[in-house]
This record gives structure tokens, C-alpha cells and sequence, in this order.
């Protein structure tokens, strides 16, 4: 909706479903109003009032001022963390990783009001504030924003002064430490968690070997429940079991709030430093919270001595500390990445890349870097990037195989897809949440009329998007199915294309021979650089992107005729997956064991 906003208009300004819901119920005094979220929109639209999204104010263009900002304030920002003596490895990656993300979602609130002239309404807790500065504004959305950070990012999280009573981490400590004197002098790896591919590769490790013993090392508070969690890996380890949990609880660090804030109270006003204010207590907890991990991941690593450490990152809290230890006592850390990471070609996409790929595809706490995809490789070799590197078929993602698919009448094409929200900002790489819903309704719209077609779409729950409100924005269509539930991987191997813009998934329908459509609401940015052409049954590629939006609905039913029932070829997928020769699982297992 292109609404041109004229000087003196009041415009309410509204976050969630539930402040929209208000609005409509309370009926305060407002000629328009900016819905933040799809939610917001939808009950705004459903009620006919005048209402934009923020696709009408932030614009790529907004995307690249929010990253030049950014940049030039991390640069003086980090060169101080480099220099800080008082931080663990552990606690700097942390902080990093998490300035970053402060850092954007303060200038997003910023860069989207730049766009409006006052005045405002806004609601507060029950009453409506009418604010005549974007300033003020401004620091009403980043304290909704840094709530919201904290309900879905932080959900279970440790608070250091909300730990467990001394007795009962004292006796989760005790009990643990009987745990890792069992696992003394045995051949043990230890992994941060059980997460994504890590479950089927510790199992994968017991079968190979049956001296062979698995554990997760997992951070939690102390109480009741972390007793009777340790008590019963205390019985798998009785009972013969080689696969359980090892618990750290967070000593007391060093690190000070005054050592935290002084990092950033001593650089030069801007409004991201304005903005970071509201998310001190996230930023200072985690930090703190990882570098108290440390101590007690060395005491763990100390009498375990294993032979290995294996982490699906290493941006934050225990798998940090793990790799941290591991390095104190000489013992390798090897780092698997859980997501999909590419080389790019414009500035732009390559500096938020590297920020994305940081603590997740390499750390300077890894000793040994996982490739497992050629794009990986050449990720790693554009930015010379230091460390052991290994070549492998995927650990994490696309290590299951799936089901080949018969003869079908219908062509089926899978959508799959995410956004990042208000609180998890990276511009540029990432869709917002109105990016994402344009590109699911104009995806729909242009597929229209093409013969024996069904598109899937997999949704599910987001923040700021419900599955109910992304079906209503989706046009009707007899061709359109909504998924909510069921199996990624069973999707898939019913599919004869996937569409993303940005997804592991895309990296994944690779390995199982399907060609990739990338769409969304923006052509700002391709995760995969892609052909363009049409293909021929003769003259075929693996990752495809229109080069412009009315030419989606030609290239798909050109994708859909050259591939039909003929999986991509080892030559059309050179460059995106690894060759039938290069290792995979069953001979890293068999590498793990034999050390």
C-alpha cells in the first residue's frame, strides 16, 4: 500500500496484534497509522483503517544506511574489545555477537521513523501518548523491542543474580564432578549440545565404537529439577549408557557492569549507542554469564581430559566456554556449522555475511572448521580465514536421505523460509517480516495458470507473524496448500523445486538433486549467485532467480519442463555440493574413533 504521508497528520504507531486491538477497541484520535508487523496490519486492514507497513518507509536503501552505520561504530568499538584484558575469548565473542544485533535493531526503529514527520500516538501500557519527536518515539519502540528480545531470544536463559540456591548448585556440582571421574580416562567426546545434526552423530559414534562415550555439556541455574536431571545421568552411566548430559552452573565472574558499559560509554555519541542503552541487562547478563561458564567448563574438561570437542557454534554461552577450555588444556575444538554460509560478490552482502557467519561457520576458539558444501570452502577462502580446515559431505543439515520421488502428474513446487524479526535484525541477508509476507503473495500471484502445479508453502509460528495472518494475506488459489505440520524432509522429497530467499533449506534441496528458486520480497540479495536464463531439458542449472519479477512465472514453468523427473546431474550441482567422493559421515565417525 503506498500511502504518502502528508505533513501534520497524526499517525499512531503500533507494534502487536494486541496494541492494533486496543487501538481499534479504544478509538483514540488518528488520521493513519504505521503497523510495525504483519499482526498489526492484519487487524488494522480487517477493520478498514488507513494503515502502511514498513515497507512504505524502509526501503533497501534503509537496509544499507542501517550497515554503514553500523559499521563505522563497530569498528572503533571492537578494536577496544581486542584490547580488553579483563574478558575471557569466550565473554568477547559474546559480546560482539550480540552488539551486533543491538546495534541494527536500534538504527532499524530509527531509520524507519526518519521516514515519518511527527506527530505521533503511541500507545503506553494502557494509555495513548501523543509525542511530537521521532527521539521519543523511538525510545518507547526499542524498550517494546528489547521486551520482545527477551521473551524469544532469551527464553530460559540463566539470570546470574537468579541462580539456584547454594545447595542445591552444590550438590549439582558434586554430582557432576562424580559423573566426569567415571568418565576419566575413557574415550570421550564432548559436544555442546544435542541440537540439529549433533544427536545423529553422537549416536553414529557410539555404534563405531564401543569404547566410544558421548556427552553434552549444558548450562543451567541449580534447583531441583538440575539435580534430578544429573541424577539421571548419573543412572545411564550405571546402567551402561554412553550418551548423556554433563551440567555447568555459572560461577561468579570477574566481569563487572562497569566493564561492559565502559566499552561502550567511552565511544563517540550516535544513535546506536543511544539505542544499546535499552538492552544493557541482555547484553550485561550474557556476557557475564559466559565468562562465569568458563571456570567451571575448565573444571569439567580438566578431569574428563576428552579426546575431542565438538560445537554446532561457538558465538555464546556454554559451547564458547567448552571450546575456551578445551584450548587451556590443549584438547581440539572442532567447530560444525548448523547453518548455510555462501560467498558474495557485492560489499554489502559480503560484510553482513561474514558478521552472520561469525561463531557459527569459524571462531578464533576452533581449531578445526567443517566444510560441508563447496560454498562453505569458498566462503572460508574469500576471507582467508585461519584454521584446520576439513572437507565434508553435510553433518548438521541434508545428512538424512530422502525418499526418491515416482512419476506424478502434479508438479510440486515447496516453499520454505524465515525472516528475522524487530529484535533480531540483520539487515541486508535477512528479510523483515513484510518483506516476507510480499514475497509469499506475489510468489502466489505469479505462479497463477500454470497447468497440473501445486505449491506448497511450509509456515510456521513466527514472532510478529502468526500462521493465521500470513494465510490471510496469501491470495486464494486452487493450487495452494499451507503446511503447518508433517516433515520438512518428506516435503522434499515430494517436491520438484524448492523456492527460499535466504535458508539452510536451500543448501539442503541441493544435496537431494533439486533445482532452487529464489524469491522474496526484495531482489536486494541472492544467498546463491544463480542463472537467470530459461532452462532447457538439454541446458539445465541448480540455483535459479528471475531477473526480474514478471519474468517468475515463465522461468518457473521452464524450471518445472526441463527438470521434470530428472534429478540435477554431479556436473549442474558442481560448485554447490560436494562430489560423490569426498567424505561424509560414516569416515569422519570412523576418523573420531581411531583417535
Amino acid at each position: 500500500m503506498n500511502t504518502v504521508l502528508t505533513p501534520m497528520k497524526l499517525t499512531v504507531i503500533l507494534f502487536t496484534k494486541e496494541e492494533a486491538e486496543f487501538f481499534i477497541t479504544d478509538q483514540p484520535d488518528a488520521d493513519c497509522a504505521l503497523a510495525l508487523t504483519p499482526d498489526a496490519r492484519r487487524v488494522l486492514l480487517d477493520h478498514g483503517f488507513p494503515v502502511f507497513s514498513t515497507m512504505d518507509v524502509f526501503s533497501d536503501y534503509s537496509h544499507l544506511r542501517i550497515m554503514a552505520m553500523t559499521r563505522s561504530f563497530e569498528n572503533d568499538l571492537f578494536e577496544r574489545l581486542h584490547e580488553n584484558s579483563q574478558l575471557t575469548e569466550s565473554a568477547k565473542e559474546t559480546f560482539r555477537g550480540y552488539v551486533h544485533i543491538f546495534a541494527n535493531c536500534a538504527l532499524r526503529t530509527w531509520v524507519t521513523l526518519k521516514k515519518l514527520d511527527p506527530p505521533f500516538l503511541v500507545p503506553v501500557g494502557a494509555q495513548w501518548k501523543k509525542e511530537e519527536t521521532r527521539e521519543k518515539v523511538n525510545e518507547i519502540l526499542l524498550q517494546k523491542i528489547t521486551r520482545d528480545f527477551s521473551r524469544h531470544h532469551l527464553k530460559g536463559q540463566t539470570r546470574v543474580h537468579d541462580r539456584g540456591n547454594r545447595i542445591s548448585i552444590a550438590v549439582v556440582r558434586l554430582i557432576n564432578h562424580w559423573i566426569a571421574k567415571k568418565l576419566a580416562k575413557k574415550d570421550v567426546v564432548l559436544v555442546n549440545s544435542f541440537s540439529y545434526g549433533m544427536k545423529s552423530l553422537a549416536k553414529k559414534l557410539i555404534r563405531n565404537s564401543n569404547s566410544t562415550y558421548c556427552f553434552q555439556v549444558l548450562e543451567e541455574r541449580g534447583g531441583i529439577k538440575s539435580i534430578l536431571r544429573s541424577l539421571l545421568n548419573v543412572f545411564i552411566l550405571i546402567k551402561g549408557g554412553r550418551m548423556g548430559s554433563l551440567t555447568v552452573i555459572t560461577s561468579p565472574s570477574r566481569v563487572t557492569e562497569k566493564t561492559v558499559h565502559q566499552l561502550i560509554d567511552e565511544l563517540s555519541p550516535s544513535k546506536i549507542k543511544d539505542g544499546i542503552k535499552f538492552f544493557y541487562d541482555s547484553l550485561l547478563n550474557s556476557v557475564v554469564l559466559t565468562d562465569g561458564l568458563v571456570s567451571e567448563a575448565e573444571k569439567l574438561v580438566s578431569i574428563v581430559k576428552p579426546k575431542k570437542i565438538i560445537t554446532n557454534y561457538l558465538r555464546w554461552y556454554t559451547a564458547a566456554a567448552l571450546a575456551e577450555a578445551g584450548k587451556k588444556h590443549n584438547i581440539t575444538s572442532m567447530l560444525i556449522s548448523h547453518g548455510s554460509h555462501t560467498a558474495q560478490e557485492s560489499f554489502p552482502a559480503m560484510w553482513e555475511s561474514v558478521e552472520q557467519s561469525r561463531g557459527v561457520l569459524f571462531s578464533s576458539l576452533a581449531d578445526q572448521i567443517v566444510l560441508q558444501s563447496p560454498h562453505a570452502e569458498k566462503f572460508v577462502s574469500q576471507h582467508k580465514i585461519p584454521g584446520e580446515l576439513i572437507r565434508s559431505k553435510p553433518i548438521m543439515w541434508g545428512y538424512q536421505d530422502i525418499k526418491p520421488r515416482g512419476p506424478q502428474k502434479i508438479r510440486r513446487i515447496l516453499h520454505t523460509g524465515t525472516f528475522k524479526s524487530w529484535s533480531s535484525n540483520r539487515p541486508w541477508i535477512f528479510e523483515t517480516s513484510d518483506e516476507f509476507i510480499h514475497g509469499l503473495t506475489t510468489l502466489v500471484e505469479s505462479l497463477s495458470g500454470i497447468e497440473n502445479m501445486e505449491l506448497v508453502i511450509r509456515i510456521r509460528p513466527y514472532p510478529e507473524c502468526s500462521v493465521e495472518t500470513i494465510m490471510s494475506f496469501l491470495p486464494e488459489a486452487d493450487f495452494l496448500k499451507v503446511k503447518t505440520d508433517g516433515s520438512f524432509l518428506d516435503d522434499l522429497a515430494e517436491a520438484d523445486l524448492l523456492v527460499s530467499w535466504a535458508s539452510t533449506t536451500i543448501e539442503e534441496a541441493l544435496n537431494a538433486r533439486k533445482p532452487v528458486l529464489l524469491w522474496g520480497g526484495s531482489q536486494r540479495f541472492h544467498h546463491i549467485s544463480p542463472r537467470t536464463t530459461f532452462p532447457t531439458k538439454e541446458d539445465r542449472g541448480a540455483v535459479y532467480a528471475p531477473k526480474v519479477k514478471s519474468d517468475l512465472r515463465e522461468l518457473t514453468e521452464h524450471i518445472l519442463d526441463a527438470h521434470a523427473e530428472i534429478p540435477l546431474s554431479e556436473e549442474e550441482l558442481e560448485g554447490h555440493v560436494w562430489s560423490s567422493d569426498t567424505p561424509g559421515i560414516p569416515e569422519f565417525v570412523e576418523q573420531l574413533s581411531c583417535l
